[in-house]
């Protein structure tokens, strides 16, 4: 079986670093983030303060950003059921193609792929489920052609 890709739809692909592209077509996607690593606790008999008598530590920011996961509500084939059990946690890259023509890149792996249920609506057939997908590393977006 062969689902129609809707052109109205953004698309996200992934390639795993030893197989061919999966292509699913989004329903919401959820972009990943990034997150700052914990506090670093630089109290010392130089930097205490105190406020009425009471001592308040001092801190500086971590040194690391972490990338937190996205995720995605997706539109897939069946058909490609079991390539995308093959690419679950294996080391690939992401490339969402949206609908304006911009195209974002990211190297990562599929964390999660939780099969939900099957779309009816059209005639699509196409079956839906939920991803979850770690990055990597940052990103390169490229702007639609003009």
């Amino acid at each position: 079986m062969s689902v129609q890709m809707d052109p109205n739809l953004t698309k996200v692909t992934f390639t795993p670093a030893s197989g061919t592209p999966i292509t699913f077509q989004e329903r919401s996607v959820q972009p990943g983030g990034y997150e700052g690593s914990d506090k670093v606790d630089v109290t010392s008999s130089q930097t205490t303060a105190q406020a009425n008598g009471v001592v308040i530590k001092a801190y500086v920011p971590g040194s690391f950003v972490e990338l937190t996961p996205g995720g995605a509500s997706v539109l897939y084939d069946p058909a490609d059921e079991v390539a995308v059990l093959a690419a679950v946690n294996v080391a690939g890259s992401f490339v969402i193609t949206f609908t304006d023509g911009q195209i974002s890149t990211a190297p990562g792996f599929i964390r999660t792929f939780v099969p939900t249920s099957q779309d009816t609506v059209g005639a699509t057939d196409a079956w839906t489920a939920d991803m979850v997908f770690e990055f990597s590393g940052v990103a390169v977006i490229t702007p639609a052609a003009a």
